[in-house]
């Protein structure tokens, strides 16, 4: 098995536990805890944000980029980070299938913008998660 990380929120705690799925089968008292029960699984994406925050499914992320609607201006964006498998039409004009980790949101047409382009070039953070902040991109 691989080492993947993951977060899952504790029902009981309302807290967030970090681990590894190899941590995850051991239980929780290999974790020095009594009980957890988790929901909202999110998988680490093994990226980070411009702040070196890593990144999961699942995150909010915001980044810069520009309006062209009315008068080209600097606007800031918002975006949850999804995972994607065998999705042509992120890039229609070719002929790949594309897996992996992309921001949606509502201003492109696909609704999908590539997340390694917007952590490199457009300043990402992360800024919250659909779980406990929905309201930032609602």
């Amino acid at each position: 098995m691989d080492g993947k990380k993951f977060r899952a929120l504790d029902k009981i705690t309302n807290k967030w536990i970090y681990f590894t799925f190899e941590e995850m089968l051991k239980g929780p008292e290999a974790r020095g805890e009594s009980t957890y029960e988790l929901i909202n699984w999110c998988e680490f994406t093994e990226l980070k944000d411009k702040n070196c925050k890593e990144i999961y499914r699942g995150d909010i992320i915001e980044w810069d980029g520009y309006d062209y609607e009315q008068t080209p201006k600097e606007v800031r964006f918002k975006g949850e980070v999804v995972f994607v498998r065998d999705k042509q039409a992120l890039y229609p004009e070719t002929d790949e299938f594309i897996n992996g980790y992309f921001l949606r949101f509502e201003l492109e047409e696909s609704g999908y913008r590539n997340i390694n382009q917007a952590i490199k070039y457009a300043n990402a953070i992360v800024i919250g998660n659909i779980y406990e902040n929905p309201e930032l991109i609602n």
